[in-house]
């Protein structure tokens, strides 16, 4: 099934976006943070309108992955005694 849509830029309120058409991009000010045609990332579904027939989105922000744990070393469990 292929779906179209779009996320505003005035949804976009974690830094000020501004459009850049050489490189086809926004970038925000402040953090620098990029989105350009073509690239992939994750949103999910905020309206729908029906009677006009749009989808929009919204970006949902990928919280970073902790690394897991590392357990202990022998070494390091006996230091800590």
């Amino acid at each position: 099934m292929f779906v179209e849509g779009l996320v505003p830029l005035n949804t976009l309120t974690d830094d000020f976006y501004t459009y850049h058409e050489n490189t086809r991009q926004i970038i925000g000010q402040r953090s620098r943070k990029t989105y350009g045609l073509g690239q992939r990332i994750r949103v999910l579904v905020d309206r729908i309108d029906p009677v006009e027939k749009k989808i929009q989105f919204a970006i949902l922000e990928e919280t970073p992955r902790r690394p897991a744990p590392r357990p202990l070393s022998k070494k390091s469990k006996r230091k800590r005694r």
